[in-house]
């Protein structure tokens, strides 16, 4: 499977690339694995690669999350507003 010592370098590649990106490579792994015409030890090392990349969207997720409370505070406390109503701009 995956080689311990690039790990770090990937970590670092999946912190750089846009959540976008991440989650098109995401959709290509899953495509070709639902193909069923790799071998078990590409497949293996696809769906650890898809693990990663989905950690990695879900921490930025959460941070994105974090923001979005942290900029709707209303007087030191979070106000939930729901995406669906309508602002004028």
């Amino acid at each position: 499977m995956g080689n311990k010592e690039s790990e770090p370098d990937e970590k670092q590649n999946l912190q750089t690339r846009s959540f976008e990106d991440s989650l098109t490579e995401l959709q290509q792994i899953v495509d070709r694995m639902e193909r069923g015409d790799q071998s078990l030890e590409t497949s293996l090392d696809e769906f650890e690669r898809g693990i990663k990349l989905v950690q990695e969207c879900q921490r930025r997720l959460e941070q994105a999350q974090q923001r979005v409370e942290m900029l709707t505070a209303k007087d030191g406390e979070y106000a939930a507003t729901p995406f669906s109503q309508t602002q004028s701009d």
